[in-house]
């Protein structure tokens, strides 16, 4: 590997990561609108997030693809898959334990682009609020298809170099089936719970639980797909041997 491969490669597991990371907070804004009672703005902002990530990310497409056409090997990329989705993983761990605190950020973000007298000030309200969020399957899963459709079809991409174009398609397979299962049951359920918090139905307490457990179960779907890929590496060294 040549030293414009290893930049290249140095980007992409930073960029992937940082990139989900990112994800998070465009997912919190919605929490965020909740908690001060600006659904509408929340919306907003997090669509925002949401579409200057996304041309971010443009960017990682074609450095995979770069390295696939440079003749990178199956194990170098699937050991740059590992790395990226741990670092992940420390990442959206290290923003659940600090939730409140994100939460915070995006009030000042959202301040600074709407406005302070549209955003109410309610730190003492919530910032030291105690909440345990718990492992939920749908937010796992529609994580674990989200990294899926960035990275396993450059690793098929390689393995298939023919028919490499049709295989990095294929990632918006993935993407899709993770798309519908966060909109259609996951930002579907904190958007109600949003409201309810608004309306008085539901408390603080419950809705920043609620809302954590997400970024929990996005980070336990990064791990699980650590996992994955590890086994992966080691039956292709152990069938090399």
């Amino acid at each position: 590997m040549d030293g414009i491969d290893l930049y290249v490669l140095i980007f992409v597991v930073i960029a992937i990561s940082l990139a989900y990371l990112v994800d998070d907070l465009a997912f919190l804004s919605k929490g965020f609108g909740g908690l001060y009672g600006i659904n509408a703005l929340a919306a907003n902002l997090s669509s925002s997030i949401f579409l200057f990530n996304r041309a971010a990310m443009s960017l990682i497409l074609p450095a995979l693809g770069f390295l696939v056409d440079s003749g990178i090997s199956i194990k170098t990329m699937l050991l740059a898959i590992i790395g990226s989705a741990f670092l992940m993983c420390l990442l959206k761990v290290i923003m659940y334990l600090k939730i409140t605190r994100v939460i915070l950020f995006l009030s000042w973000v959202a301040k600074k682009i709407y406005g302070a007298k549209r955003v109410s000030s309610q730190e003492l309200d919530f910032i030291g609020v105690a909440y345990k969020g718990r492992v939920e399957l749908k937010p796992t899963l529609a994580m674990v298809l989200f990294v899926a459709g960035m990275t396993i079809p450059s690793v098929m991409a390689i393995y298939f170099f023919d028919n490499r174009a049709f295989f990095i398609q294929l990632g918006f397979v993935f993407n899709m089936a993770g798309s519908l299962l966060t909109i259609l049951f996951i930002e579907r359920k904190v958007a109600l719970d949003a409201e309810k918090l608004v309306s008085g139905k539901l408390s603080q307490d419950s809705f920043i639980a609620s809302i954590s457990s997400i970024i929990l179960s996005r980070a336990v779907g990064v791990f699980v797909y650590a996992l994955i890929a590890a086994g992966a590496l080691v039956l292709m060294t152990q069938g090399v041997q």
